[in-house]
């Protein structure tokens, strides 16, 4: 008798009409549109509901950091700026289940750009990459190339989206708009009595948990990713330093022995050359192996060492770094990204100070403007012309992805002009940017002949050989440009430099340094050339900060002003000075040129 029932109500379970009913309950207890659903059944809806927001406990699990981060609790601090987000979520639309998958998907999308980012330059993805969201297009342009995208992630993302617009079509808010605008209410009101920063910062504090400042993949590998980002998010929020004006009025009392003595006004040329540096450094690689002619500048001291603090990308710290002769290491996270605070502000550069002196001053770079608000930043750095990519409409065939550097030595040419006024000119490579490893190489026979240690894996063999075919290329270019200048009968100067170490970070672990540093701590090149002297030779290690004040110090044009202030605390500060006073002078003095628009004011 009893198996019989029981076989009854499992034929009557799985009786089609039945189930219908049963699932129609079950989508109107979570969508709340059925008013025949039992009050049980409201009870499984809310109680699902509440299983869905407990899933939101497993983010955290996204992030494969946190698996070596110590001490245990930060996977619980980790929880809060999650729960944050998916707070303000509920505050915004009222429905539950779409906002916890929008946190999900979030916390998901944020991890994963994370770990490429990582991987390429060994930089976590930090708060102030969100400027790439200022101009998408010019963004995507470049940053999508370093990620396969493939059929099955497509249909992923669609079918991700396709639920987020039913939940947002269907699901009903738990929360009036009323009760919503009354919790805003009330929130902003704590924060304007206690600022979020100063919430932050001390429960970090009190955690335990310090902010490296500049190196953030120490950061990423003690707190995971999510307290990381957090972090920088916070600190993106702070000014940098103010002046110490009594201090910085010592500095100025010493210019009175500052003398300009310029015989010519050569034109001078600043050349950024993407990813150079010498892979002789990298064990396996024999030094002057691919950079034959640049060995010999060293013997003669025309080449060095370039100090850099940055590696695989954020070109524009080292480029900010030589135009202004501030070093963005002594200021935390704020320099960074330093052409976002130049979306606000003016900066004093070199381009300004040869202005002053009546030269033009042009940028040139082959890609898109508006890539990290270059279109904003050039003319506030000094620069009266920006030429970009839409500027070069007459290219020679690529030998790979990108704009040759013999295409932007030719703009060169074009606008170095043999008239009386001189000109100061950025040029700005792109022939060599990464990502290597799948590149329209055009001539294979060439890249087949090099050859690269046996010991690395083949895909990191292929990325090698390629960024060695690559800079090839720009040797000849760079050497092209001295041959050019050359045969000028104007005086020029050219101060060509690598901005940073490629983003090879699997080949560099594999294969290691010479001094046994890390890739983040290795120099790349410099050359500085004169057509018309001998080349004076500067120190034989340069770091990017210190180009300006040099350059404008051996060509005679230094001074009475700011780069002078910058050239004698770095290179002459005098007996009266201790280390530590030098260096808290020297920081006001670059300081001073981040608050130059300030003192022109007045």
């Amino acid at each position: 008798m009893g198996l019989r029932w029981e076989l009854k109500g499992l034929v009557k379970f799985a009786d089609k009409r039945y189930m219908q009913i049963w699932i129609k309950k079950l989508y109107g207890s979570l969508f709340g549109n059925d008013q025949t659903v039992t009050v049980g059944m409201r009870w499984f809806g809310a109680l699902l509901r509440l299983a869905v927001v407990a899933t939101l406990f497993y983010t955290p699990g996204y992030d494969g950091f946190l698996r070596s981060a110590e001490p245990e609790y930060i996977y619980w601090i980790s929880l809060v700026p999650i729960a944050l987000l998916f707070l303000a979520l509920l505050l915004a639309t009222g429905r539950t289940l779409l906002s916890a998958a929008i946190t999900h998907l979030a916390v998901f999308v944020l991890n994963a750009i994370n770990a490429l980012k990582f991987k390429m330059i060994t930089v976590p993805l930090l708060f102030e990459d969100m400027m790439f969201l200022q101009s998408p297009v010019a963004s995507t342009d470049l940053l999508f190339r370093y990620v396969s995208i493939r059929v099955s992630k497509v249909t992923i993302l669609l079918l991700i989206l396709a639920v987020l617009i039913f939940l947002i079509a269907r699901e009903r808010p738990v929360l009036r708009l009323q009760r919503r605008i009354q919790f805003v209410l009330m929130i902003v009101v704590l924060l304007v009595l206690v600022p979020e920063k100063a919430l932050v910062k001390r429960l970090y504090k009190n955690a335990g948990i310090i902010d490296i400042s500049w190196y953030q993949s120490n950061n990423l590998n003690q707190n995971g990713f999510v307290t990381t980002f957090a972090q920088s998010m916070v600190n993106s929020k702070a000014g940098v330093p103010k002046l110490d004006r009594k201090a910085l009025q010592k500095v100025h009392n010493s210019r009175a022995t500052a003398q300009t003595v310029t015989a010519q006004r050569p034109d001078i040329i600043f050349y950024l050359s993407e990813s150079f540096f010498d892979p002789g450094i990298v064990k396996g690689i024999d030094q002057c192996e691919f950079l034959q002619k640049i060995c010999q500048l060293r013997a003669s001291g025309a080449a060095g060492d370039f100090d850099v603090s940055a590696f695989g990308g954020g070109t524009t710290i080292t480029e900010f770094a030589v135009l202004t002769g501030i070093d963005p290491y002594k200021f935390g996270d704020q320099l960074r990204s330093p052409y976002r605070k130049l979306t606000r502000n003016f900066a004093n550069s070199i381009a300004w100070d040869l202005k002053t002196r009546g030269y033009r001053t042009i940028a040139i770079h082959p890609n898109r403007a508006a890539f990290y608000s270059r279109h904003i930043a050039m003319p506030r750095l000094g620069f009266d012309n920006f030429i970009s990519r839409k500027d070069f409409v007459h290219i020679s065939p690529k030998h790979s992805t990108y704009i040759n550097d013999i295409d932007l030595n030719n703009k060169i040419k074009l606008h170095l002009k043999s008239d009386d006024q001189p000109t100061f000119m950025l040029a700005i490579s792109m022939e060599n940017h990464g990502p290597w490893g799948d590149r329209n190489i055009a001539d294979r026979e060439r890249l087949e002949m090099i050859e690269v240690p046996s010991n690395l894996e083949p895909k990191q063999q292929t990325e090698l050989r390629e960024y060695l075919y690559q800079l090839q290329y720009s040797e000849e270019a760079l050497f092209d440009l001295i041959a050019w200048m050359d045969q000028r009968n104007r005086p020029t100067v050219l101060f060509y430099f690598g901005d940073h170490l490629p983003a090879l970070s699997s080949v560099f672990e594999q294969l290691g340094f010479d001094n046994g540093e890390s890739s983040n701590l290795q120099d790349t090149v410099f050359i500085y050339h004169k057509n018309y002297a001998d080349t004076a030779k500067l120190p034989m290690r340069v770091a990017a900060n210190q180009v300006a004040p040099l350059v404008l110090h051996d060509l005679d044009l230094l001074g009475p002003n700011e780069f002078y202030d910058l050239y004698r605390l770095e290179f002459n500060p005098g007996a009266d000075m201790d280390l530590e006073s030098r260096q808290y002078f020297l920081k006001q003095a670059q300081l001073q040129q981040l608050y130059w628009q300030d003192d022109r004011s007045k």
